[in-house]
């Protein structure tokens, strides 16, 4: 940590380091985070990693999450971007499995309405990720993409991959919190019809019918739209017939 300080990391504490602070400490997979802030880059985001100490205070071989903080001025410009994770804490003699629920859950509640998180899948982790996307999958429905969406950062999942000559960084998914109600709906709207637009080119696989019901389930719950929810009840109604 000596080496990590003479190159500009420190605790991340508040006020300087905004919500971003309020993760110091906290328990983690048996564990308790230790959250360090770096350099800015050239927009002015933090770096930040988080660190795990296990029960007999010692830190993990590697940081659980490495990543960018932005605290901008407006909520669109307030953000968390994961450039990666770890798959396990590995301590001398332990190793504690680590999932993405579990590290990006505390990182969400960093993020304000308007905000939004990206989060990379290039990793080996994220393989599954990137061929549902290769695949056709709507976002939301990636592994990545519903975890953010169960966290609460979806009110709108993109895939943020554009070619820039080799400058475009890797890929990421990015989850919107929405900035009010009207906004909130309007994600949701669009998320619903590429879900059924989807279902129309033909019955989901198993493993995905768990998420697509409770997707659309949802949706229902909350969309007003009399033609919107007719189509969702549908889709339900083939899901459900094609289980029995």
């Amino acid at each position: 940590m000596a080496e990590m300080a003479a190159k500009g990391w420190r605790p991340a504490a508040h006020p300087v380091d905004g919500a971003l602070a309020s993760l110091q400490g906290i328990p983690l997979a048996d564990c308790r985070t230790l959250l360090l802030a770096g350099p800015t880059n050239r927009v002015g985001a933090r770096y930040f990693q988080m660190w795990l100490q296990n029960r007999d205070g010692l830190l993990s071989h590697e940081p659980a999450v490495a990543g960018l903080y932005n605290k901008g001025s407006y909520p669109s410009t307030c953000w968390v971007e994961v450039l990666s994770t770890e798959r396990e804490a590995v301590f001398p003699g332990q190793e504690l499995p680590l999932s993405d629920e579990a590290l990006l859950a505390p990182l969400v509640q960093t993020v304000p309405p308007g905000g939004h998180m990206m989060v990379e899948y290039e990793s080996p982790a994220r393989e599954e990720t990137a061929r549902a996307l290769a695949r056709g999958l709507p976002p939301v429905l990636t592994p990545l993409g519903y975890t953010l969406f169960r966290l609460g950062c979806g009110d709108g999942i993109r895939d943020w991959y554009i070619s820039e000559g080799w400058a475009e960084g890797p890929r990421k998914l990015q989850g919107f919190k929405a900035l009010n109600e009207e906004q909130h709906l309007k994600g949701w709207r669009r998320m619903a019809q590429e879900l059924l637009d989807f279902l129309q080119k033909g019955e989901p696989s198993t493993d995905l019918r768990g998420p697509v019901q409770y997707l659309l389930q949802r949706f229902l719950k909350e969309l007003a739209d009399p033609q919107l929810a007719a189509s969702i009840r549908r889709s339900l109604t083939r899901l459900v017939k094609g289980t029995s």
